[in-house]
């Protein structure tokens, strides 16, 4: 991406270089904490500006990673490209993985227990969605297993009579 001298310029007003070496970001911030720099395009995250600011374009599949572990940071000598896996990988070594799911999820609005109860259900996905106060993709999520897969799929079993001929 081609940068005006205006937005290297606007990126490093708002940039705060750190003895420890970081730059964080003092604009906007996501909900995740990582910083936001509007540009012609719309929102960028303001690690992959500097990164591609400093070291050309991002590649294909690549992500931006940072390794100092610090969302606001874009010290482009703390960032590198690496895949989604690495990436991944890099944060379960350095324990920043969120083990929590399920019900002890913050925003969750189901049991277990009542999981389960959907799985093993015939309702139709409307009425279950009814009952347990959630939306009907909800429900579909639950039974084909994209969500809640911590806990073992219930296999359904459909009985049908066989006649003998």
């Amino acid at each position: 991406m081609n940068f005006t001298q205006q937005d290297i310029d606007r990126f490093f007003s708002k940039v705060n270089k750190f003895s420890d070496g970081c730059w964080l970001w003092t604009g906007y911030k996501d909900n995740s904490g990582y910083g936001r720099f509007w540009l012609r395009k719309g929102n960028v995250k303001v690690h992959r500006f500097s990164y591609e600011l400093h070291n050309g374009q991002i590649p294909d599949g690549k992500e931006v990673m940072h390794v100092c572990d610090r969302r606001a940071c874009c010290n482009p000598e703390h960032l590198r490209a690496g895949s989604h896996g690495e990436n991944m990988y890099d944060m379960k070594i350095k324990g920043r993985a969120n083990p929590v799911r399920g019900k002890d999820k913050k925003n969750a609005k189901l049991t277990e227990t009542q999981v389960i109860e959907i799985r093993n259900s015939t309702i139709t996905q409307r009425k279950l969605a009814i009952i347990y106060g959630v939306t009907p993709c909800q429900i579909s999520k639950i039974r084909t297993g994209k969500e809640w897969k911590h806990l073992p799929q219930q296999q359904r079993f459909s009985f049908v009579e066989s006649r003998a001929a």
